[in-house]
Parts: C-alpha cells; structure tokens; sequence
C-alpha cells in the first residue's frame, strides 16, 4: 500500500536513473538522478521524498559515489524513522552502512548494516515480506562490505543462503551471478 501512495513524477525520475545506468549511460543516469532531487523537493509527501532519497542511494552505490550515498541514506533514514517506515528504514541503514564501510569507517558502518538486518528480520517474522524482496540485494551490499573490512570469508558465506533464498521464493533482485 505504502508504494501506490507515491508521487509518480519523483518515481518516474528515479526509475529512468536505474535505466540510464543499466543501459550504460552513467552521465544521463546522474542527469536523471539530479532532476529526480531537484523535483521532489518540490513534493510535500514525506514518504515520497524518503523513497526518492534511498533510491538516489542506491545509484551513488552503483556509481562509487560513497560521500553522497551515505548522505541521501542518511536524509531516507531520518523521514523513514520520522514517519516509521521500517522498510525504508533498513534500506537505508544497509545503504549507510555500505557507503561508511567504503569510506574506511568500518564499526560504524557494520553497525549500521547489522543494525538493517534486524529491521528487516523483525519485519519478516511479523509477516512483512517486502523485506525479503529484495534479499539478494541486500546480501551483495553486505558482503562488500565485509570483504572491504578484511574478512571476505564472512561475505562469501552469505552468498549461499542468498542462493537458497532465490531459489526458494524467486525474489530475483540484485540476484549474485
């Protein structure tokens, strides 16, 4: 119900980002990105603002544009929490977490990511599955991470039951090739 309520200009703006970017166009996909920002500042509906921001996030991640990755996470994270949004919120903290983790800010980034996790596990035993949705995506961002702390065994290890979890719902997002 959450995503019907957005203002669909500002979705549209994101989405044709995500497209730019996948048809290998990164300039457009921050032209896009940038319009995207711009016009939902103009938009009074929080929530919308909230899912501009993280998926603005999730382009500066595909870019290696950490600084602004962790700034667009963290200004999702704040309306997300304003308004109790916990989908968004574990979003944004796995996305903060990424972006403070490249950065070399490795407690507070794992911190955030674990932090994510629980978001969503708590959300996922109250029966909300939009948080396994997009698992796999979830997963890739987290063992980065931990391959960027030193420990790409921990990383490889979640790989598997991401693998079992597509196989198991065919939530394909982000799926590990």
């Amino acid at each position: 119900m959450l995503f019907r309520s957005l203002e669909p200009g500002s979705l549209c703006l994101t989405r044709k980002s995500f497209a730019s970017w996948l048809l290998g166009q990164p300039d457009d996909a921050l032209k896009h990105m940038g319009d995207a920002l711009e016009h939902v500042e103009s938009v009074s509906h929080q929530l919308t603002r909230a899912f501009v921001y993280g998926n603005c996030a999730t382009l500066c991640y595909w870019l290696g544009e950490s600084e602004r990755q962790e700034a667009l996470s963290n200004d999702a994270l704040i309306l997300a929490e304003e308004f109790g949004v916990g989908f968004i919120r574990g979003w944004s903290l796995i996305q903060r977490g990424n972006a403070r983790v490249m950065q070399g800010n490795m407690p507070d980034g794992l911190k955030d990511i674990d932090s994510g996790l629980t978001v969503f596990d708590n959300m996922t035993a109250a029966g909300d599955i939009r948080s396994q949705l997009m698992y796999s995506a979830y997963v890739a961002l987290i063992a980065e991470a931990y391959g960027q702390c030193g420990d790409a065994e921990r990383g490889m290890a979640l790989i598997p039951e991401a693998v079992s979890h597509i196989e198991r719902t065919g939530a394909r997002y982000s799926e590990p090739m």
